[in-house]
């Protein structure tokens, strides 16, 4: 890999990697025999990383840092720096999902047991796509996350959400229960179309969150949070 540059954000070392070198660097982790943890950085994770040092730990600590939302790429313009590629949970997890097709490798699918999407219907949605993958799963509690000690996968996919996610798939890997972990967030509820995902021009033109406000109210201390905090901290350097 090429040397990376990164910005310092809310306590956080981002990186900037290429879309080449993301897809390089996974298809390294899944041939080798340690375990990786992979995280998508968008701003509602920096701005709790400024509330939660051990939530900013795990995202310095993390094996490969992903830009993910457009407050991201905005920030890095602040220091003078472009993002060299933004991507997504629900890209990242399809990308995954083609390694794994592609290598016959297996998945774990660790489901938010009160989420929309359960483990069930994530699998039924890949299977559709990749109909050979070996796919397991479980619904877990994300507060009180617990899967059987003998649990192993290639790929662990979780959509907690954050800061859960994160925590599960940190202490994964310290028990080397997979190859690569990645928190995916909403990536189960949009492909199973539990909710539908923005147009493609309002996520490429950073309006996303507006999208999401209108469809989702309750989102809208977590939207402020993104659009609204996590600039100033930005400016203001934290």
């Amino acid at each position: 890999m090429s040397s990376i540059k990164s910005v310092y954000l809310c306590g956080v070392h981002v990186s900037n990697h290429t879309c080449r070198e993301i897809e390089q660097t996974i298809g390294g982790f899944l041939q080798g025999a340690e375990a990786r943890h992979i995280v998508t950085v968008n701003p509602e994770f920096l701005y709790r990383s400024v509330h939660d040092p051990i939530f900013r730990e795990v995202l310095n600590t993390a094996d490969l840092q992903v830009i993910d939302g457009f407050g991201v790429t905005c920030a890095f313009l602040w220091h003078g720096q472009r993002a060299q590629c933004r991507m997504t949970g629900v890209e990242l997890m399809w990308q995954l999902l083609d390694h794994a097709d592609r290598k016959n490798l297996s998945v774990f699918l660790a489901a938010n047991a009160f989420g929309l999407t359960l483990w069930q219907d994530m699998q039924d949605v890949i299977q559709l796509r990749y109909p050979h993958i070996r796919i397991s799963g479980a619904n877990i509690d994300p507060q009180k996350p617990h899967i059987d000690a003998d649990t192993k996968a290639d790929i662990v996919l979780c959509n907690f959400g954050a800061p859960y996610q994160e925590l599960f798939l940190h202490e994964l890997k310290k028990r080397h229960a997979c190859k690569v972990g990645i928190g995916v967030g909403g990536a189960f509820d949009f492909a199973s179309g539990r909710i539908v995902r923005a147009p493609k021009w309002m996520r490429m033109c950073g309006c996303e969150w507006l999208w999401r406000l209108i469809r989702q109210p309750k989102r809208w201390r977590r939207i402020v949070r993104a659009v609204i905090v996590f600039p100033i901290y930005v400016v203001l350097g934290k």
